[in-house]
């Protein structure tokens, strides 16, 4: 093994990979041996990606043969060293079986018996009972960010515009922003997480949050653009985050629950069945 992986490597190195599946699929040569068994090269060859270069397909075959040559060194410890009855594994393998195909029934039933329409009451009703799972430890905003070149004829009007804040001015300034600024963005009017707004901006969280802490209108400099950002609204971190801001995680966590109540409801249905039927006899401690 020692003299063919570091022969196997430098063909690699040499080698194009299109030239190395060719000549794979022409003559299927071992690449390693433990024991009795063999790695060959048409095994390695399904690894490497069209394109990869050289030096990263000598690092994928190379951490392969390794990663296959542990399991079969570590197969070939366990056979040495184990007793007979650590080695027999039938109990186990059967309790797996088990739990595999019960577990792809409750799939099955959970699929052809869910419900996965959830009304805006049913989240508002989940959301109103639980509000405090729905602080975080960033603020949600609600903004509007125009990204424009300092030099810009128009810089300073769009500056004095994101100042203000009514629909007269707001229409008119969305106006002039797609037309002259290098973005601009009202985030679909939608609430936001600061991360979105961070990486809009081009600084690290903790950074706009001390800006988002402050007044509405904010000014930050990136190179020879400004990045001009109004705050309509703002949650801060720990508090209540607002409804329409997890809507989706509402959604998912509605559906997962009934998931649940769907799989209690099958192994309840079960059990009272094999009772009913008599398939299941729970015994009393005097009989």
């Amino acid at each position: 093994m020692k003299r063919l992986v570091p022969l196997f490597c430098l063909i690699l190195l040499l080698t194009s990979c299109e030239t190395l599946r060719s000549t794979w699929h022409s003559h299927d040569r071992r690449v390693a041996r433990i024991g009795t068994d063999v790695l060959y090269e048409s095994e390695v060859v399904r690894l490497l990606p069209s394109g990869t270069a050289p030096e990263d397909s000598v690092k994928m075959v190379r951490q392969y043969i390794d990663t296959w040559a542990l399991s079969k060194l570590l197969l070939m410890k366990a056979k040495e060293e184990l007793s007979k009855s650590d080695r027999d594994i039938s109990d186990q393998m059967e309790e797996l079986r088990r739990d595999i195909l019960g577990f792809r029934y409750e799939k099955k039933f959970v699929e052809e018996n869910l419900d996965t329409v959830v009304s805006i009451k049913e989240m508002q009703d989940y959301y109103t009972a639980r509000s405090e799972n729905y602080t975080f430890p960033y603020s949600v905003v609600k903004a509007r960010l125009a990204r424009v070149s300092r030099v810009s004829p128009y810089y300073e009007t769009i500056k004095s515009g994101f100042r203000l804040n009514n629909p007269t001015s707001n229409a008119e300034l969305a106006e002039l922003c797609k037309a002259v600024a290098e973005k601009y963005s009202e985030f679909s009017g939608e609430w936001i997480p600061t991360s979105v707004l961070a990486a809009e901006i081009g600084i690290s969280v903790e950074e706009c949050e001390k800006i988002l802490s402050g007044e509405s209108f904010s000014e930050y400099v990136v190179g020879d653009n400004c990045v001009l950002v109004y705050i309509y609204d703002r949650v801060p971190p720990g508090e209540v985050s607002p409804f329409d801001y997890n809507t989706e995680r509402l959604q998912e966590t509605v559906i997962s629950k009934r998931k649940q109540e769907l799989v209690s409801r099958l192994e309840r249905e079960l059990l009272d069945e094999a009772v009913e039927t008599r398939k299941l006899k729970i015994y009393n401690y005097d009989e």
